[in-house]
């Protein structure tokens, strides 16, 4: 079963009064991406998180965002970055010396600096916390499964009867080739007949180049390969979640063949039959760019 990279996944997470969402939002992309949104007081969730997610999802572009209505409820505290502030002051010393002012930094101009003040949560027990916050993220990446599996098994669905158009053309193409072959050989007879009318014509020499000139009009092998990317593409749909790359690939081969095929076309009917083929192909390929 094929899983989509389009989701959505909620949890609610609740400790000691203390009420939060977790949200996490799944896009396409060609790599894992994670963007993170929550308190800054909570920034060592994303430490815990980062790594749980990599475990899980391959590709995507998620955005989890940990939501606190009532941030006040963290009771939060102002805590001193102590080395960052002695460095403001090391900066502001030589900052004096070079300009003559020894006056120096104010402690409330140092407490406005950047960073030099934190608000930390204060929670009784921040390892409980934090551990009830990932196990909201684990059930709201559930979620997010339980929808991107739903979204895969529907891309399932379309693509397989997409490839059973494939099938169709490819058959059209298989039985309307022989009999085109025929006339097309006949028709090649009789022109090179008429227009040598008075010269002798070695008949095994023209058979011999007839031969050689069906051979390379011949599709029988394109058409074997084609059927055997069909298959191949319907058992990966099967038995690999995190097919998109691979399926990816075998769309690249079955492009390739519908170019050879068209190529070798001699008939309007088999030109246009390649058409539908490469049509097909590329509604295939757009939905592929959102499997993971």
């Amino acid at each position: 079963m094929l899983m989509s990279m389009t989701g959505f996944g909620k949890a609610e997470v609740k400790h000691a009064g203390i009420d939060l969402t977790i949200e996490v939002r799944s896009v396409n992309s060609r790599f894992l991406e994670l963007n993170f949104r929550q308190p800054r007081m909570l920034a060592e969730f994303e430490d815990l998180a980062r790594p749980i997610i990599q475990n899980r999802i391959p590709r995507g572009k998620l955005q989890i965002s940990l939501n606190l209505p009532n941030e006040g409820s963290l009771n939060a505290i102002p805590v001193l970055n102590q080395e960052l502030a002695e460095a403001y002051v090391a900066i502001g010393r030589t900052a004096g010396e070079l300009t003559g002012n020894d006056s120096g930094l104010s402690i409330a101009d140092l407490l406005q600096l950047p960073d030099v003040i934190h608000f930390e949560p204060k929670i009784p027990d921040q390892d409980a916390f934090f551990k009830d916050c990932i196990d909201g993220l684990n059930r709201a990446l559930d979620k997010l499964d339980e929808m991107r599996s739903v979204e895969g098994q529907h891309l399932e669905e379309a693509m397989s009867r997409q490839l059973d158009n494939l099938e169709q053309l490819l058959t059209k193409i298989g039985n309307g080739f022989e009999p085109r072959v025929d006339e097309a050989v006949e028709r090649l007879r009789n022109k090179i007949q008429s227009n040598l009318s008075e010269i002798d014509v070695d008949e095994r020499r023209l058979e011999q180049e007839m031969v050689i000139w069906v051979d390379k009009l011949d599709i029988s092998e394109e058409l074997v390969r084609f059927k055997t990317h069909i298959h191949h593409f319907r058992q990966i749909m099967q038995n690999d979640a995190s097919a998109g790359r691979r399926l990816n690939f075998l769309l690249q081969e079955m492009n390739r063949e519908a170019n050879t095929i068209g190529s070798k076309s001699y008939s309007s009917d088999i030109a246009h039959a390649v058409v539908e083929l490469k049509s097909e192909v590329e509604k295939i390929r757009e939905q592929i760019q959102n499997i993971q």
